[in-house]
């Protein structure tokens, strides 16, 4: 589903409710033990993860962001990494839940600085495919 911030109410937008919908199904409550956002779905992962409860966030095993930035209060991604969220946003202990809950994979733009891309272009759209070389994914989804 292609992204939709609703002019910045993330905590209503399509991906949200849908992801929501997903994580807190009484009839599968441990069908999904991981959260994927990237870019605009990144700033989607904490609205998703303040509206789970204790137990649901028991669940999570891994939170990964990338392309999320922290951004000031206009929306605009920042040059010194101020703003909001910060990686430390999207920590099991922010939740309430012990250190090494969850794993969290965090990734902006800047860390893929080196990354080679087609023509040296813009570095975000290439954070997926960066994330696979990155952390030495070897294995195909099914």
């Amino acid at each position: 589903m292609s992204g939709d911030s609703l002019k910045g109410n993330r905590d209503k937008n399509p991906q949200t409710l849908q992801a929501l919908a997903k994580l807190q199904d009484p009839d599968q409550p441990d069908d999904y033990d991981a959260i994927y956002g990237f870019s605009g779905g990144g700033y989607d992962v904490l609205h998703i993860l303040k509206h789970l409860t204790t137990e649901q966030l028991k669940n999570i095993k891994l939170v990964v962001v990338l392309g999320a930035p922290p951004v000031d209060k206009n929306g605009k991604p920042t040059t010194d990494s101020s703003g909001s969220p910060q990686k430390d946003a999207f920590l099991p202990e922010r939740f309430g839940l012990p250190k090494k809950a969850w794993e969290l994979v965090y990734y902006i733009n800047k860390d893929a600085d080196q990354f080679p891309t087609p023509n040296d272009v813009d570095k975000h759209m290439f954070l997926p495919d960066f994330l696979l070389q990155k952390e030495k994914c070897t294995q195909k989804s099914p």
